[in-house]
């Protein structure tokens, strides 16, 4: 009879889970800890550990290295209350079956380890050579799950030498990814460069990939090493792919076939130990069907394709960008930012984000430097349109009392400063200054017709007269 080893500290979950089971027949186990399973293991090989955890610990890293071991390693499947990107590329990794998140439904939790044992027998081969390398990878934000799916696809690929090929909108990330896959490779502690194709000339495009030698070429007074060369050992990333030449594509393919390339106007033939991770915001298709791109190179560089969603499509991940980058802000700014209005933040939500997560970086970077009163609100995003209605961009009447509360929160703070005014306190001072701008504004607006002014302000006309007589004493007026 096969086992199952379910580890989760939490009790009630784990009763649910063996409840859950019962029908395939197997020896489910319950355990409360890591270390427990590691002795359970010991004693008889189970066909399958689920494990319940988010961040990963020494134990569970562990627990998951004895379970790859040996000649059929067994798959562990790890069940998270809250995805992080930590986790799902320290845990695939470590050797992870699959990370995902913890079913509420025993009927998902059934179905989910049925698959697994089914397919058991065609599991990825593990790589039980090494310890595995320990991850930094507190840089993506996000925890949707199309991430998670990013974040385990990088735990699978990191330790590999394979071409990658991220595809994805403009400012989703797609350089923050190529360098997570860097700095959590064998080739960490090596360099890592970018270069950008589309905003380098044609001309000087193959100089600064392969190199030149002296004369090669007007202007050339001396030799010069490429980005290949520079990058000896590491991971060059070449960003937007698709505005290669068709002779550059040809060198580029020469170096994912043979690992060698010479340098402009040089004879002499090198070696290139350097990881490809190539990227496009275009489609590579569509320039194959044109004759703009290779097909043998496509197909050289999509070994592995990651494929980036544009943030409209993760809204979820929303607030913790937003969080990370008002903290990021706040810190490099020096400025006493305490957080985000739940109005700003819904204003935030509305927003069609075209340019992905870069725009919304900078967008909170320039709410950081404009705010005034220590909570982001709406206010701090004058670039940006509402699309309550659907684009026009109008504001609403909350909206409008929101940002007077807000810079009657700025006087009002001012004022409170500055102590005594006179015989009056800040409150007469604010209320005075707020009741003069409505009268006034309503008199303009009605051409002075005190009977339609007062009906528009929902005032009696003998309140409205007291008001004026009011003004007129405070203006000096006769």
């Amino acid at each position: 009879m096969k086992r199952i080893l379910i580890v989760d500290p939490d009790s009630k979950y784990r009763g649910r889970a063996r409840g859950a089971l019962e029908s395939l027949q197997c020896d489910v186990v319950t355990l409360d800890s890591a270390e427990e399973a590691i002795r359970i293991m010991m004693e008889e090989v189970p066909a399958l550990v689920i494990a319940g955890c988010d961040e990963p610990q020494e134990a569970d890293l562990n627990l998951l290295r004895i379970a790859r071991k040996g000649a059929h390693p067994v798959p562990v499947l790890v069940l998270a209350n809250q995805g992080s990107t930590r986790g799902a590329i320290d845990f695939m990794d470590a050797g992870a079956y699959d990370y995902v998140a913890k079913p509420g439904d025993p009927v998902v939790l059934l179905e989910v380890v049925q698959d697994i044992l089914r397919l058991s027998g065609e599991r990825r081969p593990q790589d039980v050579a090494g310890e595995p390398e320990a991850y930094d990878a507190g840089k993506i934000i996000g925890r949707s799950p199309e991430m998670i799916e990013i974040y385990k696809l990088i735990g699978r690929i990191a330790k590999s030498d394979a071409a990658v090929l991220v595809q994805g909108e403009s400012g989703t990330g797609k350089e923050l990814v190529a360098r997570t896959i860097h700095e959590n490779s064998r080739r960490a502690n090596k360099p890592f460069l970018a270069v950008n194709c589309a905003a380098i000339p044609e001309t000087l495009l193959e100089s600064e990939l392969f190199g030149h030698e002296k004369g090669a070429f007007t202007g050339a007074t001396y030799s010069r090493k490429g980005k290949f060369e520079q990058c000896h050992g590491g991971t060059i990333f070449l960003d937007e792919v698709g505005d290669m030449s068709l002779p550059t594509q040809a060198k580029i393919l020469r170096v994912l076939q043979e690992h060698t390339f010479e340098r402009v106007g040089g004879e002499q033939t090198l070696t290139a130990d350097t990881r490809i991770i190539a990227a496009t915001n275009k489609s590579l298709v569509d320039g194959i069907d044109q004759n703009e791109f290779r097909v043998d190179l496509f197909y050289r560089l999509k070994v592995v394709s990651i494929f980036l969603p544009s943030l409209a499509k993760r809204p979820g991940d929303l607030p913790l960008l937003v969080d990370h980058f008002m903290h990021k802000y706040r810190v490099q700014a020096k400025t006493p930012i305490r957080g985000i209005s739940r109005r700003a933040h819904a204003f935030l939500a509305r927003q069609p984000w075209a340019g992905n997560v870069r725009e919304l970086e900078n967008a909170i970077q320039t709410a950081v430097v404009l705010n005034r009163t220590g909570t982001l609100c709406v206010e701090d995003f004058p670039f940006l349109q509402d699309k309550t209605d659907g684009g026009g961009g109008a504001e609403t009447a909350g909206d409008v009392l929101g940002r007077l509360r807000s810079e009657a929160a700025i006087a009002a703070r001012a004022l409170l400063a500055e102590g005594g005014l006179d015989d009056d306190g800040p409150y007469r001072r604010c209320v005075g200054e707020v009741e003069r701008t409505v009268v006034e504004t309503a008199l303009e607006l009605f051409g002075g017709n005190q009977v339609r002014a007062s009906k528009a302000l929902g005032i009696s006309r003998n309140t409205l007269r007291s008001k004026i007589a009011s003004v007129d004493r405070e203006t000096g007026r006769p």
